[in-house]
């Protein structure tokens, strides 16, 4: 399935994405490091559940600390919340409750970032 593969041409609208999030140059290298990284591993492949968990089994193989797991996993999270918004962006004229997606995968996005006792409310 072509529509699930990270593409450099989506690697360049993440990073734009961030800059316009302020994110600081670090950070933002950072991200897009670890997402070619991963992009790297996919090798074209269809993004899938399986693959990202068969990715980070290759890291903790590879000898990398939990915390380092961690930080690259939610690194590849935020990039593909990122891809969630812009599919449906695209699609938004097709249907109308569409509209009303981005909005939600945002929230979801900031929820994933709140310390754990501050995502029951």
């Amino acid at each position: 399935m072509k529509g699930r593969i990270l593409t450099n041409a989506l690697l360049e609208k993440f990073r734009e994405h961030l800059i316009l999030e302020e994110r600081s140059e670090a950070t933002i290298e950072k991200y897009c490091r670890d997402v070619s990284a991963f992009t790297a591993y996919a090798d074209d492949a269809e993004i899938t559940k399986e693959l990202v968990i068969a990715y980070k089994n290759k890291l903790k193989d590879d000898g990398y600390a939990v915390r380092s797991i961690n930080s690259i996993i939610s690194s590849l999270s935020e990039c593909f919340c990122f891809a969630t918004i812009l599919y449906h962006e695209s699609r938004k004229q097709a249907t109308p409750f569409l509209r009303f997606l981005p909005v939600f995968f945002i929230f979801c996005c900031l929820l994933m970032r709140q310390p754990r006792d501050m995502r029951s409310f």
